[in-house]
């Protein structure tokens, strides 16, 4: 029975190959698939290699001792790649070599390394290199420097082996571009040849000039537009000359102005100038000119006063006229220095003394300063005897308002110490005088020969606020109250 099976089976299969056979006909070929086919890539100085099918992706990678840089991969001689790792389809039996050695630095000014956008790199030594720099309509190359040699190499391309570090730099023939919004541009000493732009050797001069300014304006300066977008100004010359190094668009810039006139005085320091154009909404300084036998008064615009100070800074904003007025001197009033008037000392009612600085009397018998108008401070000299020449004084010191009509201080006259004194004008005082700050106040004013058992008295003297119509009052009797300490 089994033998029966297996030759059915037999038959069966038989039958089947002979009717795929016919069915085929009888001219047609069974194909039967080939085996795949491989290939070896063989790997110097790396790793990566193999068997690979045909048309297979295969990765090398070199072996780059420490100190050593890797150049290229070759096959045959022949440079196949400079990547590392280097990926290629295989197609055959390869035998891949990694170049490695010394390596040296190559810096190129104004050119690129091997037809690549490179301006460095490192190269194997003994390694060919190529440098190749790029000559425009305004950039012609003239040579090559190279690092280590004097000599000019004219090819460009240029092919060398490298065995060191070496730099190289392109030298060109430039021809810049100078183009002017706002004027012309022109050769030192040829305004006929001007024009809106021009062609200028590199290092070569050019003159630019400015055109004329719109209505109520005039030239400010020359600039250019930096890679920051940022004004970069180049001269306020409105005729300007100057060596050109680049290619460039300078531009004209005009603003408002106005003009100010000055009488009996002069503007911005200059003694020479009464009339000057001023940018608009800048500040000008006048100053009046005042005549010996004058005092300076005030500032006039238009008929009315603006300032009382000689020296007058404002902001410009129209066209304008300062007119400085003078007038007869005046002298301030001498202050009176009598019993409980401009400097005594006061016990009566107080748990200490204390001393007026400022309180004298007017008409009616109440209280009046010696900041009247035109005061700027009061210097007050210090005497040994009451009887001594007013200019024997052996110190001083001064008083001044700390805010105008308001507080005032006591201060050295180098204001190196100074003390508070209270109240309002025409009753300034300091309290409690037998503290160490006031007599520390009056060592400093004497100085080296300031004695605490010596009594000092004093004298006052108004001066006057400078370059006005005031004049400083005389110098008041010396008083009979004593500064002593003990």
């Amino acid at each position: 029975m089994n033998n029966k099976r297996a030759f059915n089976l037999g038959a069966c299969c038989l039958l089947a190959f002979m009717l795929m056979f016919t069915a085929a006909g009888c001219g047609d070929k069974i194909i039967f698939p080939e085996p795949p086919v491989k290939y070896t890539v063989s790997v110097e100085n790396g790793t990566g290699g193999g068997e690979f099918k045909k048309d297979k992706t295969c990765t090398v990678t070199a072996t780059v001792p420490e100190g050593k840089a890797f150049s290229k991969w070759t096959a045959g001689g022949e440079e196949v790649s400079r990547e590392n790792p280097y990926t290629f389809t295989v197609s055959g039996n390869t035998q891949l070599t990694a170049v490695v050695g010394t390596p040296y630095l190559l810096t190129v000014d104004g050119g690129k390394i091997n037809g690549t956008a490179e301006m460095e790199a490192q190269i194997v030594g003994g390694e060919s290199v190529s440098i190749a720099a790029k000559s425009t309509a305004a950039k012609a190359f003239l040579y090559w420097q190279i690092s280590g040699s004097g000599a000019k190499i004219y090819d460009n391309p240029y092919t060398f082996t490298l065995t060191a570090d070496t730099a190289a730099t392109a030298v060109f023939d430039e021809v810049c571009l100078i183009s002017v919004d706002g004027g012309q541009v022109f050769l030192p000493g040829s305004p006929e040849g001007a024009a809106r732009s021009m062609r200028i050797d590199m290092g070569g001069e050019c003159t630019i000039l400015s055109g004329d300014a719109p209505a109520g304006q005039k030239f400010a300066y020359w600039y250019y537009i930096d890679e920051n977008k940022a004004q970069v100004k180049i001269s306020e010359a409105a005729e300007y000359t100057f060596s050109v190094t680049a290619s460039r668009k300078i531009y004209a810039k005009f603003e408002y102005y106005y003009v100010v006139t000055v009488v009996n005085g002069h503007i911005n320091g200059d003694e020479t100038l009464s009339a000057a154009e001023i940018w608009a909404n800048a500040s000008v300084t006048v100053t009046a000119d005042i005549p010996a036998e004058k005092g300076f008064a005030y500032w006039e615009v238009n008929g009315a006063g603006v300032s009382t100070s000689s020296v007058y800074t404002f902001k410009v904003t129209e066209n304008i006229t300062v007119t400085a007025v003078f007038s007869d001197f005046i002298q301030l009033e001498t202050p009176k220095n009598d019993t409980n008037q401009m400097f005594t000392k006061k016990t009566s009612g107080y748990s200490d003394m204390i001393v007026e600085f400022d309180r004298q009397k007017d008409g009616t018998g109440g209280r009046k300063t010696v900041f009247t108008e035109g005061a700027d401070y009061v210097i007050f000299y210090l005497y040994t005897s009451t009887d001594a020449a007013k200019e024997d004084h052996v110190g001083m010191f001064k008083m001044l308002q700390t805010v105008q009509g308001g507080a005032a201080v006591i201060r050295t006259m180098d204001n190196a110490l100074s003390i508070s004194i209270g109240s309002t004008p025409g009753d300034y005082y300091f309290d409690r005088v037998k503290n160490d700050v006031f007599y520390a106040l009056i060592a400093a004013a004497v100085g080296a020969s300031y004695s605490p058992t010596q009594g000092y008295y004093v004298a006052a003297q108004v001066k006057a606020a400078a370059s006005t119509i005031y004049q400083d009052s005389g110098i008041s009797e010396i008083g009979t109250s004593v500064i002593k300490r003990s």
